[in-house]
């Protein structure tokens, strides 16, 4: 005999839930124990507690917010140990781009060559300012130790003329260089020509200002 029971929803209309039909048995009783697997034949009270087993396992795998930083990016860790060692590795990369570059500057009548790093290095920048009325050679030179006159550079850019009271303005960026910088292998040493293809120091500083960013 199905046992039915009827009741007021909304208080528009009466629906009946029967023991015969399964709807009841399928919510099972207090005891039942949890499901063994995801697909078989148990009642929703068992799928439930199975539910909270692996939910529980899932919330071991998090970790407590105590945990210190993974010390490896594959050995075992909870999750927030390894966002720990991600993060560090995002700020760290952060002051390495942030504070890798030096600048060497020569203004006011500065002498204009110099030394900027004599080991291997990078060059990421330069901003020349041209006073004279003829154009000038910013030159670089994969070297450690400074100019006499007469040599070669590795690369040399063009400064236009321009004049005491409007100068000629050539900066150039990373977006020449790219984010590293232009490799040299033995040291930058960096100087302002009258001549191209060779150094040939100007006779007055007075020329040019510069600014060279290296690292």
């Amino acid at each position: 005999m199905a046992l039915a029971r009827s009741q007021v929803v909304n208080d528009e209309a009466e629906i009946t839930v029967s023991a015969a039909d399964g709807a009841i048995v399928a919510l099972g009783a207090r005891g039942d124990a949890a499901a063994t697997t995801d697909t078989g034949a148990f009642s929703l009270i068992a799928l439930v507690k199975r539910g909270l087993q692996h939910a529980t396992s899932l919330m071991s795998g998090l970790g407590a917010p105590t945990d210190a930083a993974a010390s490896s990016d594959a050995g075992a860790h909870s999750l927030i140990s390894l966002i720990k060692r991600l993060l560090e590795k995002i700020t760290s990369g952060i002051r390495i781009t942030q504070q890798q570059w030096s600048v060497v500057s020569a203004i006011n009548g500065a002498t204009l060559h110099g030394v900027a790093k004599a080991s291997p290095g990078a060059l990421g920048a330069f901003n020349v300012v041209n006073y004279a009325t003829s154009t000038r050679y910013l030159q670089f030179f994969d070297r450690a130790t400074a100019l006499s006159g007469g040599e070669v550079p590795t690369r040399q850019f063009p400064i236009p003329l321009g004049a005491p009271t409007a100068p000629t303005i050539m900066p150039y960026g990373n977006d020449f260089f790219g984010l590293s910088g232009e490799a040299f292998s033995v040291g930058i040493v960096w100087a302002i020509s009258t001549t191209s293809g060779v150094y040939t120091p100007p006779a007055a500083n007075t020329d040019c200002d510069v600014q060279v960013r290296y690292q």
